[in-house]
């Protein structure tokens, strides 16, 4: 079992979803609530699906997407921080992904990761080659069409690429191939020259 640290308490709402999240730490994430009553329990941890998982500093987002006749609740939150980049500014091996794990079992419903070829890999999982550096920041979530669901995220990486994540609802069937992340904008050494500390621009913090 992973190290846990709590590093401070977070409370978060939505209709239905209360969550107490009792804190990112290392490589590990728990949370407390409805679902989970009067336990703590293991959301995720570096393994399996998660295998991306960093240093958990990205507060999920909680709310609902909708990929079927019945929306579903969810966390949604950045890998992490990968200690690489502490002292470097190379590629990271872990943090680089963004998860949406359903809030009411802990499986994954959906990351979007780095890959050798951009492009959906499975309903559960979509490859970016642009998706080499950790996500320690909170993702900014929205409902562009004002149905109840998330179908669009925003977050920056500590390589200065700013991404788009389009999670379109569907009510009939599992779309879920159709969610994809983009780059907006790369603002960072990865893709301005020259590759040196004056373009070492990171993301930290929600847009």
């Amino acid at each position: 079992m992973p190290e846990e640290v709590h590093l401070r308490n977070k409370s978060l709402a939505a209709p239905g979803l209360p969550f107490d999240v009792l804190r990112q730490g290392f490589q590990l994430l728990r949370v407390q609530g409805a679902a989970f009553p009067g336990e703590q329990q293991e959301v995720v941890e570096q393994a399996g699906d998660f295998a991306e998982l960093g240093l958990t500093f990205s507060s999920p987002r909680v709310g609902q997407v909708q990929f079927g006749a019945t929306a579903t609740p969810v966390l949604i939150f950045g890998a992490g921080y990968d200690e690489n980049k502490d002292s470097a500014s190379s590629n990271d091996s872990v943090g680089n992904a963004i998860f949406i794990v359903n809030a009411e079992t802990g499986a994954l419903v959906w990351k979007a990761t780095s890959g050798a070829a951009t492009g959906s890999v499975s309903s559960t999982e979509y490859n970016h080659v642009g998706m080499v550096d950790s996500i320690p920041s909170d993702l900014a979530a929205l409902d562009t069409d004002a149905d109840g669901n998330i179908d669009r995220l925003y977050v920056g990486d500590t390589g200065g690429t700013v991404w788009r994540v389009d999670l379109p609802s569907s009510t009939t069937t599992d779309n879920r191939d159709d969610w994809f992340a983009s780059e907006l904008a790369n603002l960072g050494m990865d893709d301005i020259s020259p590759a040196d500390g004056a373009n070492d621009r990171r993301f930290f913090h929600r847009p």
